[in-house]
């Protein structure tokens, strides 16, 4: 997405193919992956959504045109799983960034995938700390954001699997703060145009302190 909204004054046309209904959908859910897809849209970017890559041949190093079928979804590559100090299961090997799963202790240490460069600094950080045998556990909110045409959407968390949002303002208007809930507390927060708003979020998540749906409403 970001890479499209980059190229939009550069190419003549832009298409995005997603396995999913809508983008960002897991991530920020379905109402706001709509507002990301119509800022695009509004700019004449072409969306195949529901859709995998069948196919994709080469000739004299030119890809050929990609065979698309609604049928066939799209198989992410297996991610390295990780301990909290970014070790393999093979000694003296470590790994960090999009390629780990590792245990997220605000998610009550569930294995995730996160692919954002926050991530892979603190990720960094670690292992360089268990390479010196200064052994100190991973314990971050992921924090990151998308740039869409010179509008920035921050988050804040790990919502996959909410089953509940709380909505402050409009997504129409373009300035709005979700909350995502599970189990009637905050996981994760995603704003537009509302600053500081998920950094406060980030904050309590960071320091511990459960948001209650009552506080979110």
């Amino acid at each position: 997405m970001e890479v499209a909204a980059y190229m939009i004054n550069m190419a003549s046309s832009i298409t995005i193919i997603g396995s999913s209904e809508l983008p960002y959908q897991k991530t920020l859910g379905p109402e706001i992956g709509k507002v990301t897809m119509m800022m695009l849209e509004e700019r004449g970017v072409t969306f195949y959504m529901n859709d995998a890559v069948a196919e994709v041949q080469g000739e004299n190093r030119r890809v050929k045109p990609i065979s698309l079928s609604s049928n066939i979804q799209l198989t992410l590559p297996k991610s390295l799983i990780m301990s909290l100090y970014m070790r393999t299961n093979i000694t003296d090997v470590y790994c960090a960034g999009d390629l780990t799963s590792f245990p997220l202790k605000m998610a009550k240490g569930q294995n995730v995938s996160i692919g954002h460069w926050q991530i892979a600094q603190a990720h960094g950080r670690i292992a360089a700390l268990s390479m010196l045998q200064r052994e100190v556990e991973l314990n971050t909110v992921p924090f990151y954001w998308t740039v869409l045409l010179g509008r920035t959407i921050r988050y804040a968390g790990y919502g996959e699997g909410y089953t509940e949002m709380v909505l402050k303002g409009k997504f129409e208007n373009m300035k709005f703060l979700a909350l995502y809930l599970k189990n009637d507390e905050v996981v994760a927060a995603a704003g537009l145009n509302v600053e500081p708003a998920v950094s406060v979020v980030a904050e309590s998540l960071a320091g511990g302190r459960a948001i209650t749906k009552a506080e979110a409403e």
